[in-house]
């Protein structure tokens, strides 16, 4: 995979015509070169059903006279840059009006993504249906015809389905249509069932082909949907749907799969389908030098203009982009993370409705406080982690208890919190946090009292928003207490403009440590997605600082918007630093990045395997890398007076 990609999007409606009638090879080409684009997806089928090359079975759009895909190949191609095809799999507006039955269905019996034929969008088939073979027939033509590096299928996801179809299919296994659970199983085995007939018919044509099918969304901690494919390309354009917490996110969990990947944003200032919309070129550096701290390839959404022509503006964009990652991109090859926090997501592993909310929390916080941390799964070995994090809602089956059992009999140490770590049936503690569960607390809001100092506040009595649970420490290893309002705020009694105020008298114990580890009496990383209560992310930093002491990988003076992330290339013998800053701010419902301000006189304090003999900073590929100081103190690797400008990369041999 390349580093400087653009997903060229073209879903052209039928009522548009003269398509491509202003496409030049000389027009394409410039914009590639301007852009310092070294590949770019491009379109064999779109949304609306069309075509846009010469099918011998299927219809081409209506308004295009010409093989528009072999001409942008044949483009491409004479520049070096590669050319991944894009097959439009989970819709297709053109089919869709003629066989409404083959269409994917809520269990109130309307269509998604458009619910009716009255509303305008598109419509998702169901794999189930007769649509699937009309499908296979379309890869096998287009790979057959072109034999492309890649194909980009779109849009696909293992999504509970209610037609007719799967309707049958959960009678014949005797599955209830309300059967939450059963009826995702049989989603994911009809999404498996559809990624291995592609496979199987590319194989056909050639096994080399790379294939990647693309829901919009990697689920974090299982790789149950992850079939079929070849490599990973992260849609997470943070001005659309996903904002700035998506990739670091998603990053956290696939950056670790045994797949080469990317991460896709967009030029746009919305999202997909905005002609006209520009991005400031700074939220684009800041986005771009996100993906490479993460040790992702880079993709930048754009959407062809009908007359084929490019729009000089956007790649301008791009190339101002586009033209740094060129010169950055090497200190992200070839490389593995530093990372001393596993965390387990709740998306697989907990509260499913509350998922987003809760690991949102965590990356938050954990990015924040400059924690090197990794979401993981039940085929992570976790040995290597010098701390577990079960945060808010995890589900302890008797799979995930035996893993972490292994862990902590090896001297591992958990951090959990809210309803983690709680038998599902006894309600009582799985592991040994040095007290005892007793139940949910009756009060809301309740308040918190730390035993210890926090960084920037003094010891208080802290309001918690979310539900508290009621456990009792054994001896002295409570590290906090709850205390409770007067009351709890009625039509019959209440106090003041939201909750009653605290009565200064320890109830219950708040945080616990025991043998195992610590244990938070509520969902501390919900609560500080939802609140961003300062409290709560200095609680975690003090209890990181208790279970870790000085064992962490990282200090720094960095601000909060700050991103570091350590990589290690063990074939160059080098540690690689990422140190990105940028602020979103939101304005108008939209979160941009307009200012990139330089932060000056930053250190880095670095615990690391292997010693260091030299330190550099590139800038880039033109210059030479002239050393940069750095000393030792207490086995601690220390730079300082560093400038830090969006992008900073520091790179240590030893």
């Amino acid at each position: 995979m390349n580093y400087r990609q653009v997903h060229l999007d073209f879903h052209t409606s039928e009522a548009i015509e003269k398509i491509g009638d202003k496409f030049t090879k000389e027009n394409f080409q410039a914009a590639l070169i301007t852009g310092h684009v070294n590949s770019i997806t491009v379109f064999a089928k779109c949304h609306h059903g069309w075509m846009y090359y010469p099918s011998d079975e299927f219809p081409m759009h209506p308004g295009l006279s010409y093989d528009l895909l072999a001409a942008q190949i044949d483009a491409a191609s004479e520049i070096d840059v590669k050319t991944p095809v894009y097959i439009s799999a989970g819709l297709d507006e053109r089919l869709a009006k003629e066989n409404t039955g083959w269409l994917r269905r809520d269990i109130d019996g309307k269509t998604t993504w458009a619910s009716d034929f009255d509303t305008p969008g598109y419509h998702v088939f169901c794999f189930n249906s007769p649509y699937m073979e009309i499908l296979l027939r379309q890869v096998i033509e287009v790979t057959g015809k072109y034999k492309p590096e890649k194909i980009f299928m779109d849009i696909t996801s293992a999504e509970p389905c209610y037609c007719s179809y799967c309707r049958k299919l959960m009678d014949d296994k005797g599955v209830s249509i309300y059967n939450e659970e059963a009826v995702r199983e049989i989603a994911l085995e009809t999404y498996n069932n559809y990624t291995r007939k592609v496979r199987d018919a590319v194989d056909l044509i050639d096994p080399d082909i790379g294939i990647y099918h693309n829901g919009g969304h990697v689920t974090r901690g299982s790789r149950n949907d992850l079939s079929g494919i070849s490599h990973i390309e992260i849609e997470s354009l943070p001005t659309g749907a996903w904002g700035y917490d998506n990739l670091p996110m998603t990053a956290a969990y696939v950056r670790n799969l045994p797949y080469d990947y990317l991460a896709m944003t967009g030029k746009f200032h919305t999202w997909w389908g905005e002609f006209g919309g520009y991005k400031h070129p700074n939220a684009l550096k800041y986005e771009t030098s996100l993906m490479l701290s993460f040790g992702a390839k880079c993709s930048i959404g754009d959407q062809l203009h009908p007359s084929g022509e490019m729009d000089a503006a956007t790649y301008k964009l791009i190339g101002e982009t586009y033209n740094e990652v060129e010169e950055k991109e090497q200190w992200s090859e070839h490389t593995g993370f530093v990372s001393d926090v596993a965390v387990f997501p709740c998306e697989t592993f907990g509260d499913r409705k509350q998922s987003n909310s809760i690991d949102a929390g965590v990356t938050r916080m954990f990015l924040e406080n400059k924690v090197l941390f990794d979401f993981v799964d039940m085929d992570t070995e976790l040995g290597k982690y010098k701390l577990v994090v079960l945060p808010d809602a995890i589900v302890m089956s008797p799979e995930l208890q035996n893993k972490l059992s292994d862990y902590l009999n090896a001297g591992g140490k958990i951090l959990a919190s809210g309803k983690s770590c709680l038998d599902k049936t006894d309600n009582i503690f799985v592991f040994d946090f040095g007290g005892e569960y007793v139940g949910p607390c009756p009060y809301s809001p309740a308040y918190l009292r730390p035993g210890f100092d926090l960084k920037s506040l003094d010891k208080a009595d802290f309001v918690v928003y979310s539900e508290v649970q009621t456990v009792k420490g054994e001896g002295n290893n409570s590290l906090a207490k709850i205390r409770h309002p007067y009351f709890n705020r009625t039509a019959e009694h209440f106090c003041s403009h939201q909750h009653t105020p605290v009565v200064q008298q320890d109830v219950s114990d708040g945080i616990i440590t025991g043998r195992h580890g610590c244990y938070i009496a509520y969902p501390i990383f919900s609560e500080y997605f939802s609140k961003a209560s300062i409290m709560n992310k200095q609680i975690i930093d003090r209890l990181l600082e208790f279970l870790l002491g000085d064992d962490v990988s990282v200090i720094t003076n960095l601000p909060a918007q700050g991103v570091v992330t350590v990589m290690e290339n063990t074939d160059r013998r080098q540690y690689i630093v990422h140190i990105v800053y940028g602020s979103p701010v939101r304005r108008g419902g939209i979160e941009v990045i307009e200012d990139l301000i330089p932060l000056h006189d930053i250190y880095i304090g670095l615990r690391l395997p292997n010693i260091v003999r030299k330190v550099f900073l590139p800038r880039s590929l033109s210059q030479e890398y002239l050393p940069f100081p750095f000393s030792y103190e207490n086995e601690r690797l220390w730079i300082r007076e560093l400038t830090v400008d969006c992008h900073r990369i520091i790179v240590l041999e030893y």
